[in-house]
């Protein structure tokens, strides 16, 4: 119901919903949810960011419609709309958000593909969840692009008729000048006319005056020219050379390519970083361009400076002739050689200036609308369910493989018998598991318990191992292992146990030399060991 005329010349609040709450017809308040010290602002003209402090107790703040908010984080005013009337105690809230920000992310939102292979003619899209403001953006965007195609193409005419005006101001006062000064040698010399005898002579001179003044034009631009190509970095207000009558071919084209690189440059700036390959490509080409017409300005100034040489040597031979006319004669020519030559360069610069108006007023746009964007009632182009569920089922059904497959890749557990059976030729005799008694005398200790069977069922195993290989007499059976901490010493004192239990003399050898464990089992000294003997 109401619109926000924002002043883009000062800062505006960033990030913060501005609460708008209408109090009466003619009265509203500003208002924020949420407490806050320190805010971001940015300027919207140029761009600039920077941040201020809010005293405590700043808002609420009233207003009147249409009264000009000026604080130094908000500038903005608010107006009913016509046909509108506020509801009392309605809310609304307003986010200004970062310039470059928003660019962005149409940026990258925005497509621009042509609709065929090598086709002058391209499609812009745009997604988003907003139709209405996606018609106005794209159709804001071509219309945008067309105004500024045409204000380029008339760049290089507006500069030339903006600097015709300087030159007509400066002529036409000129003009006034000379008319006044003879208007008042005629007044106070009563010499109205030039005699006829002296009128073949004026009209020579005055040929002369303006060839002179033509000359010196093009110099005095061609000087202006080589100062501004030298000095400054911005190439778009360059006059065309032929406002001052310069019709050198290579002059004229420099000069349209470095303002038109110019411009491109200068456009180059709203979507590329400074610095890329695509400025310093431009920089250069300019530089180049600059180069050669510097050069040219040189060639043509000296070609200037000699026909003024030329011309200056006829009008002194013609001044000369003049100096034998009477004296009131002499001032009398004098001031109409002045006002012939302004009038003259008036009516040159008029007509300069016509000539660029018509140029300017040919100019069309080579933008050109085939069809505006458009809310013609299709549905939603996103999401696509039918993808997002057979992605969901892809994904859903990967991460498990994968994650059984680098179980399975990277496992580097022995998982049972038949592993060792299957990768080596070793036998197996038995399996013994973990033991969570206390002490390592198990088979003693816990004869019923499941280590101890499986220790018999070892037992039973190297019997048969020795029967089958007749193994006769005494046996000798060594455990042994490269790591310390998997049970050499648990295995062998419980096989030795377990054959012991069995009324067979067995003899247990503990040949640890470095960490030796056994005859604390056993209740035992260790003063004398294997090193003994």
């Amino acid at each position: 119901p109401f619109s926000m005329n924002i002043d883009k010349s000062k800062y505006q609040l960033l990030f913060k919903p501005i609460g708008i709450r209408f109090l009466s017809s003619s009265e509203y308040e500003i208002f924020f949810d949420e407490d806050f010290s320190r805010v971001s602002v940015q300027k919207y003209s140029d761009r600039s960011r920077s941040s201020f402090d809010i005293a405590a107790g700043t808002f609420p703040k009233k207003y009147k419609f249409g009264e000009i908010v000026q604080l130094p984080f908000m500038n903005f005013t608010i107006e009913i709309r016509d046909g509108n009337s506020p509801d009392p105690g309605s809310e609304y809230y307003v986010v200004f958000q970062n310039f470059d920000a928003i660019v962005n992310s149409y940026k990258n939102s925005l497509s621009v593909r042509p609709i065929s292979k090598g086709s002058s003619v391209l499609r812009l899209a745009l997604t988003g969840t907003n139709k209405s403001k996606i018609v106005d953006f794209l159709n804001a965007t071509t219309e945008i692009l067309r105004k500024t195609e045409l204000e380029r193409k008339n760049l290089y005419a507006t500069k030339t008729i903006e600097f015709i005006d300087n030159q007509l101001e400066n002529v036409t006062r000129d003009l006034k000048d000379v008319q006044s000064e003879l208007n008042d040698f005629r007044k106070k010399s009563k010499v109205f006319n030039i005699e006829t005898e002296s009128s073949e002579l004026t009209t020579k001179l005055q040929e002369s005056d303006i060839r002179k003044n033509q000359e010196e034009s093009k110099l005095s631009y061609l000087n202006s020219m080589e100062q501004y190509l030298r000095t400054k970095t911005d190439y778009t207000n360059i006059a065309a050379p032929s406002s001052v009558g310069i019709v050198e071919p290579n002059i004229v084209a420099s000069v349209q390519r470095i303002t038109a690189l110019a411009i491109e440059r200068q456009n180059l700036e709203y979507t590329t970083r400074e610095g890329s390959i695509r400025f310093k490509d431009i920089d250069r080409r300019i530089d180049a361009e600059k180069n050669v017409l510097l050069e040219t300005i040189g060639i043509t100034k000296s070609t200037i400076r000699s026909q003024l040489s030329f011309i200056n040597r006829d009008i002194g031979r013609l001044e000369s002739q003049v100096s034998k006319l009477p004296e009131d004669q002499q001032q009398l020519l004098r001031i109409q050689r002045k006002y012939n030559l302004s009038e003259e360069t008036y009516n040159v610069f008029q007509a300069k200036k016509g000539e660029a108006a018509v140029v300017k007023a040919a100019n069309v746009s080579d933008i050109n609308v085939i069809d505006e964007a458009k809310d013609i009632g299709i549905g939603l182009i996103g999401p696509n369910k039918s993808l997002n569920y057979l992605i969901a089922l892809f994904v859903g059904s990967l991460i498990p493989l994968v994650y059984i497959f680098l179980t399975v890749f990277f496992d580097n557990n022995i998982h049972g018998p038949q592993e060792i059976e299957r990768l080596t030729k070793i036998p197996i005799l038995g399996s013994v598991g973990r033991s969570k008694v206390g002490h390592n005398l198990v088979v003693f200790e816990k004869p019923k318990s499941a280590i101890s069977e499986a220790f018999r069922s070892i037992r039973s195993g190297l019997q048969y191992i020795y029967k089958k290989q007749n193994i006769e007499g005494t046996k000798t059976v060594m455990v042994t292992s490269s790591v310390s901490g998997e049970g050499k010493t648990f295995c062998s004192m419980n096989i030795a146990t377990v054959f012991a239990l069995t009324d067979k003399k067995t003899v247990l050898v503990g040949l640890d030399l470095r960490k030796p464990k056994i005859f604390g089992d056993f209740n035992l000294e260790n003063n004398i060991g294997a090193v003994n003997y």
